[in-house]
């Protein structure tokens, strides 16, 4: 694939995630695009990972963009990091999670990574 695209293709995946994240239809985002629905879910998919990576990585506080649903709740800070990410590379933390975190059981926190680790 050259270089002019993967451009493309990364301007597209960020056009089709912003259109989404808008409110745009998903019906109207298929025919604008020529995707299929399985297409659209594996953008989106892609598009929210590089998202949620880019923030782990800049130590910015997890926003929760797995879902479209979540994401449009989140839109602001969605779009915000949405104009400054590469989409053009894979995301170099793809897994990250977050649990709720009870600061009254933190011994009870701490002693299950000691056992989940062997520490």
């Amino acid at each position: 694939m050259s270089e002019t695209d993967r451009v493309k293709l990364a301007e597209e995946r960020k056009l089709i995630f912003a259109n989404l994240v808008n409110g745009v239809a998903r019906t109207h985002v298929m025919e604008a695009f020529k995707k299929s629905d399985a297409e659209i879910d594996a953008i989106f998919g892609f598009v929210a990972t590089k998202v949620i990576s880019y923030r782990f990585e800049r130590a910015l506080p997890y926003v929760n963009c797995r879902s479209l649903d979540d994401a449009i709740r989140n839109r602001a800070l969605v779009l915000h990091s949405l104009d400054r990410i590469n989409l053009q590379t894979d995301a170099k933390f793809p897994k990250v999670q977050t649990a709720p975190i009870d600061p009254y059981h933190q011994p009870e926190i701490e002693r299950r990574i000691r056992e989940k680790h062997a520490i």
